[in-house]
């Protein structure tokens, strides 16, 4: 259960760093307020959509990516598919995904304070 909620817990953090990535990186400040930010980074209508989207305007790369989509993958199929008993083998491999997210959490924490550190030129 533990790594149930770990993963859903991950994944609701990437989620929050792609709506901030998607707002701080791609709208102008003086629009944050704006229906469609709102929409563009609240309602974006799938969480796989707003990693697409951060990608396709390159504010991550395919790694990145990659590395979001196979959390938010496990975490679905841990949520989505309770019935069918997901199997991993050792406790090693429960410790690799485990820092797999971590590593992923920590990239996206590292473009986030890239850009507080950057000045906003429009200040």
């Amino acid at each position: 259960m533990i790594f149930l909620e770990f993963f859903t817990v991950s994944h609701a953090l990437i989620e929050s760093q792609s709506i901030y990535l998607l707002k701080t990186e791609l709208i102008d400040h003086e629009y944050y307020d704006h229906e469609v930010t709102e929409w563009l980074t609240e309602r974006f209508p799938t969480q796989k959509k707003r990693e697409e989207f951060l990608h396709d305007c390159e504010v991550i790369g395919a790694g990145l990516k990659g590395e979001m989509k196979k959390v938010r993958q496990l975490r679905n199929d841990l949520v989505h598919n309770y019935d069918e008993r997901q199997y991993i083998e050792t406790p090693h491999q429960i410790k690799d995904k485990a820092n797999a997210a971590i590593r992923t959490l920590e990239r996206l924490e590292g473009k986030i304070e890239n850009r507080i550190q950057e000045p906003d030129p429009d200040i």
